[in-house]
C-alpha cells in the first residue's frame, strides 16, 4: 500500500507541474488576446472619426500606436510561454528530487534489514561493545555458542567470558594490534557460561566516527572445537604409533631435535639414546598370530614407559624395534641402570590369549656428545651396540664403543665382498660323513659351506652367515649350495657312491619364494633320485608361520626328499606339533652329546631324545661326537648314526671316496 501511495504521489506531482504550465500559459494568452481586440477596436472607431474630420497628424499617431501594441503583444505572448515552460520544469524537477529522496531512503532501509538478517542468522557469534567495551548487542549465534542471553551480558565487558588459559602479554599484544591497525584474529579459548573452556577463531574491528574517534568495537568468533578435535586426530595419526600409542619415528626425531637444539645452547647437557629389540618376537607373532604379536607389542610398550621418567621418550620405530631418549643424564651409569631396570622387568613373562610368553629384550645405548653430536650418528652407534649385545645371547644391554665402529667397517667390507664371491667361486663345500654306528658304513654327509677369501684366507662360517642372513645374500647362497650338493651327489652315485647329502635350509630361505620349486627343479636337472638329498630345517624355522611350513614340507616329502630336524633341543618345539611334521631323522645337538660323559643331564636329555625319536620311528643323528666314551654311550642307548671329529672332519669332496675302505670298520669297533 506504502509503494502504491508513494507511487501515485510522484505521477500527481508530475501531472500537476504540466498543469500549471498549461494553466500559465493558457490564462496569459486569453489576456493578451482580449487586450488587442479592445486596441483595436479602438483603432477602428479612431480611424473612422479621423477620417471624418480629416486629421492625417492623428492618423499617423494612431499607426505607431497600434505597431506598439503589437509588439507589446509578441513580447508579451513569448513572456507567458517562458513563464510556463519554466513553471513546468519547476514542478517536474520537484518531482524527481522527492522520488531520489524516497529511493535513497527505502534503499536504506533495506540495507538495514539486510544488515540485521546478517547479524541474527549468522552462525559466527557476534557482540557490539562501546568504545569503553561494554556490550551493547549480541546475535543469536553468541547465546548458541556461549551460552549467555542478551539481557544476561549487556552493558558488561567481553572479558567475562575468558578462560584464563591466555597471560596478560597475550591480551596486550592483541590490544596493540586493534590500536595500529584497527583489527587483529587469532585463536583463542574462552569459557562457556557453563564453565566448559573451548578454543573459538575471534576477529575483532575498531569502528571509529567522522571525527576519527573510536565508537565501536565489533568482535565475531566461531568454535572451533570440532576443527581442533579433527586436526589433534591428525596429529596423533602423524605423529603416534596406532598400535601402541607410542611416539612413532617422526616425532622420535622430532624430539631428538629439541634436545640437539637445548645441548647446543647448553654444554653441560647430556643425553642418552637406547635401541631396543625384541628377542623371539617373529615366533611369537608367526605361531601363534599376527593378533598375539600385537598384544605382546602393546604390553611390551606398556612395560617400557613403566620403566622411564616422564621427561624421557619411548617410541616405537617399527615391527619390534623401540627407542628411548633418556634426557638431562649425569652419567652414561644412569642408562645402564633404566637398562638394567628393564632387562629385570621382560624376565617375567606376558600373557597372552591366557597363555603366558617369556621374550626378552636386546638393548644398545649411546650418549650425546660422546658417541656423536647428531641424530642420525647416535642412532647408527646404538643400532650398533644393539646387534652387539643380540648377539652375545640377547637379554643383554651394550654400550658403544668406538671399537665397534672399527669393526662395522670391516663388517661392510665384509659384506662387499661377499656379493663379488660367488661370482668368484670362492666358495666351496666340504663334507662330514655320517657313519652307521652299528655297520660302521658312511652313509651320507652332511655339506658344510666354507669362504677362500683371496685376501682374508678362510673365513669362519660364523662369521659371513649371520651377515648373510641379514642382507638377504643367503638366499643365493643357498641356492648355490643346493645346485653344489646335488651335482656332487650326482657325480658320486654315478662313481658307485650312492651317498646321501644333508643340506643346512637356513629361515629366509625356506619362508621366500618357493624353495619346493627350485629342489623338484634341481632333481630333474641332474638327474638325480630324491632320497640322495635331505633338507635339514632348525625348530625355529618349523614355527615361523607353521602351517606354511607344514605345507612346505608335506610337498618336499611327497618328492622323497630327506627331512630333518637340526640341533633338535635347543629351540622351542611343541611335540603336538613336532608329530605332525613328515620328517625322518632328529638331530641332536652337539652341545648334550659334548659332555654326556661327565654331565648328568645331557646323558638324560640324549636318552629322552633318542626314546621319543624311535617311539615316532624316526633315526637319531648325534652331532660332535668326538671320544670313544661318548661314541659308546650312544651305541649303549641305541643311536643310529654319528657324526663328529671322532671318525673325520670335514673335507673336500675328493677325500670322500678314500674312507669308503677298512678305516670305517677299524674307526667304529
Amino acid at each position: 500500500m506504502r509503494k502504491f501511495i508513494h507511487s501515485n504521489l510522484l505521477s500527481l506531482m508530475f501531472l500537476v507541474g504540466a498543469a500549471s504550465g498549461f494553466l500559465v500559459s493558457n490564462v496569459g494568452w486569453w489576456s493578451l488576446a482580449n487586450g488587442l481586440e479592445d486596441l483595436e477596436t479602438l483603432y477602428v472607431h479612431a480611424s473612422e472619426r479621423l477620417v471624418r474630420q480629416e486629421d492625417a497628424e492623428g492618423l499617423t499617431m494612431l499607426r505607431e500606436d497600434r505597431d506598439n501594441a503589437a509588439i507589446a503583444n509578441d513580447t508579451a505572448r513569448a513572456t507567458l510561454i517562458g513563464m510556463s515552460l519554466a513553471a513546468s520544469v519547476f514542478f517536474c524537477l520537484i518531482a524527481a528530487l522527492t522520488y531520489r529522496e524516497s529511493s535513497e531512503r527505502k534503499r536504506a532501509e533495506q540495507s538495514m534489514r539486510l544488515a540485521n538478517q546478517v547479524f541474527q542468522n549468522s552462525l559466527e557469534g557476534m557482540v557490539i561493545t562501546n568504545e569503553n567495551g561494554q556490550i551493547l548487542g549480541i546475535n543469536q549465534a553468541f547465546t548458541d555458542i556461549t551460552g549467555y542471553h542478551m539481557m544476561e551480558v549487556l552493558g558488561r565487558n567481553p572479558s567475562m567470558l575468558s578462560s584464563g588459559r591466555q597471560s596478560q602479554d597475550f591480551y596486550d599484544a592483541m590490544w596493540q594490534s586493534i590500536a595500529a591497525t584497527g583489527k587483529w584474529q587469532g585463536e583463542i579459548w574462552n569459557k562457556r557460561k557453563d564453565g566448559v573452556i573451548y578454543p573459538q577463531w575471534l576477529n575483532i574491528s575498531q569502528v571509529s566516527d567522522e571525527q576519527g574517534n573510536v565508537c565501536n568495537f565489533i568482535g565475531v568468533f566461531s568454535d572451533i572445537s570440532e576443527r581442533k578435535s579433527a586436526e589433534e586426530r591428525i596429529m596423533h595419526q602423524l605423529y603416534y604409533d596406532q598400535l601402541t600409542g607410542l611416539p612413532n619415528r617422526m616425532l622420535f626425531n622430532d624430539r631428538i631435535s629439541q634436545l640437539m637444539a637445548q645441548a647446543k645452547r647448553n654444554p653441560d647437557i647430556r643425553f642418552a639414546i637406547m635401541f631396543l629389540d625384541l628377542d623371539r618376537f617373529k615366533v611369537v607373532n608367526d605361531s601363534m598370530g599376527h593378533g598375539a604379536g600385537d598384544q605382546l607389542l602393546q604390553q611390551a610398550a606398556h612395560r617400557l614407559r613403566g620403566c622411564v621418567r616422564e621427561m624421557d621418550t619411548v617410541a616405537r620405530m617399527g615391527g619390534d624395534e623401540f627407542t628411548i631418549v633418556l634426557g638431562d643424564i649425569q652419567t652414561k651409569q644412569h642408562a645402564c641402570e633404566t637398562a638394567q631396570r628393564i632387562l629385570d622387568t621382560f624376565k617375567h613373562p606376558f600373557t597372552i590369549d591366557k597363555l603366558e610368553v617369556f621374550v626378552h629384550v636386546s638393548i644398545g645405548i649411546s650418549t650425546y656428545p660422546d658417541d656423536g653430536i647428531s641424530t642420525d650418528l647416535l642412532l647408527k652407534h646404538a643400532d650398533i651396540a644393539m646387534y652387539r649385545a643380540k648377539h652375545a645371547g640377547g637379554s643383554w644391554y651394550e654400550l658403544y664403543d668406538a671399537g665397534f665402529g672399527q669393526q662395522e667397517t670391516e663388517r661392510l667390507a665384509l659384506e662387499t665382498a661377499m656379493h663379488r664371491a660367488i661370482d668368484r667361486d670362492e666358495f666351496l663345500l666340504n663334507y662330514q660323513p655320517q657313519v652307521d654306528i652299528r655297520t660302521g658304513e658312511i652313509i651320507g654327509c652332511e655339506a658344510l659351506i666354507r669362504w677362500r677369501h683371496p685376501e682374508l684366507g678362510m673365513v669362519s662360517p660364523a662369521q659371513f652367515i649371520p651377515l648373510a642372513e641379514e642382507n638377504g645374500m643367503i638366499i643365493r647362497i643357498g641356492e648355490w649350495t643346493l645346485r653344489t650338493a646335488c651335482r656332487q651327489a650326482k657325480e658320486w652315485q654315478r662313481a658307485g657312491m650312492p651317498v646321501r647329502i644333508a643340506v643346512n635350509l637356513s629361515a629366509r630361505q625356506f619362508h621366500q619364494g618357493d624353495v619346493g620349486d627350485t629342489i623338484e627343479n634341481l632333481l630333474r636337472e641332474f638327474e638325480l633320485p630324491a632320497e640322495l638329498l635331505e633338507l635339514e630345517l632348525t625348530e625355529s624355522i618349523l614355527m615361523e608361520d607353521s602351517a606354511r611350513s607344514l605345507a612346505m614340507m608335506g610337498k618336499l616329502h611327497r618328492m622323497g626328499v630327506q627331512l630333518s630336524i637340526d640341533d633338535f633341543g635347543t629351540g622351542y618345539s611343541s611335540l603336538s606339533y613336532l608329530k605332525r611334521l613328515p620328517i625322518h631323522i632328529l638331530k641332536i645337538d652337539q652341545s648334550f652329546v659334548r659332555d654326556i660323559d661327565i654331565d648328568a643331564d645331557d646323558r638324560a636329555i640324549v636318552t629322552a631324545v633318542i626314546a621319543l625319536a624311535h617311539s615316532m620311528k624316526l633315526r637319531v643323528v648325534a652331532e660332535g661326537v668326538e671320544s670313544e666314551q661318548q661314541l659308546d654311550f650312544l651305541r649303549r642307548h641305541g643311536c643310529d648314526i654319528m657324526q663328529g671329529y671322532l671318525f673325520s672332519k670335514p673335507v673336500l669332496p675328493e677325500i670322500i671316496p678314500t674312507l669308503f675302505t677298512t678305516e670305517t670298520e677299524r674307526a667304529i669297533a
